[in-house]
């Protein structure tokens, strides 16, 4: 078990050079939207007038495409420099009265409970110990309103690590294509802040707390024969870097009888 990253190790150039999505970010200037990002929204089935709360906001563009969609929206980051880049995102949209950036640790929600209809924690849980992940997960179920759902993505995975690197290299081999290198446990924690990565068990573990729960392993893109043939194997789990998620909250949820009795 590696430990968690502060908020120094998350700087302007982590989130312009490193964070996921920030060639587009740097190409569109945060309205064009990265295959991951594009797929979130279409999971959080996002509509006019709901409530959303993006837990990791970094650089604030799924604020922005929520907002965008008629939604109020509040980003929360524990990084200033987070906090500042998606900041100036939603000034040059125009979107600031329906939305909110707040600097705050993920593990201490200021929020009442059954406020949003919608959690967003993308690329997230891996930057998270797991001894901190468990309370997280409760509080979001705590957060969202009866039939609310929790959107989760992270990647690596821990199949990736082990197996589907590997045979990257090789294919990149086989085509006389640049060889990536090669990524480690530790690696990822030193140079990206990934101290606990997941597999679809691991998630679908921590999500406990919600009625109905789903993960499963994708590929980024996914198209070409390579990937046709990697799910005609069964063997996605193994080859692809991501992993979703979803948590839906019942609609008669413990939490929610019990709020509804002390009022």
């Amino acid at each position: 078990m590696f430990r968690e990253a502060g908020p120094e190790f998350y700087s302007e150039q982590y989130y312009r050079t490193q964070c996921g999505g920030h060639e587009q970010f740097e190409t569109f200037d945060g309205w064009h939207l990265d295959p991951i990002r594009r797929r979130a929204l279409a999971l959080a089935q996002i509509e006019p007038d709901q409530r959303v709360l993006d837990i990791g906001c970094g650089r604030g563009e799924m604020v922005l495409a929520c907002a965008l969609r008629g939604a109020q929206v509040i980003g929360v980051d524990f990084s200033p420099h987070a906090v500042r880049l998606a900041r100036q995102l939603l000034d040059k949209f125009n979107v600031r009265a329906a939305t909110a950036i707040v600097q705050m640790d993920a593990i201490n929600l200021g929020f009442t409970p059954n406020q949003f209809d919608c959690i967003l924690m993308l690329d997230l849980v891996e930057h998270i110990s797991e001894e901190r992940l468990r309370p997280l997960m409760r509080q979001c179920h705590r957060l969202l309103k009866p039939g609310g759902r929790l959107v989760i993505h992270t990647g690596p995975t821990r199949e990736f690590i082990r197996y589907g690197q590997h045979v990257k290299r090789l294919i990149a081999r086989w085509r006389r294509q640049p060889v990536p290198a090669v990524v480690t446990w530790e690696g990822e924690a030193r140079l990206a802040g990934h101290c606990n990565l997941h597999s679809r068990e691991s998630v679908l573990d921590v999500l406990a707390a919600f009625e109905t729960k789903w993960a499963d392993y994708a590929f980024t893109i996914d198209r070409g024969w390579t990937k046709r043939l990697a799910r005609a194997c069964r063997l996605t789990r193994y080859l692809a870097f991501n992993l979703w998620a979803v948590g839906v909250k019942a609609k008669d949820s413990s939490d929610s009888r019990r709020e509804a009795a002390l009022r």
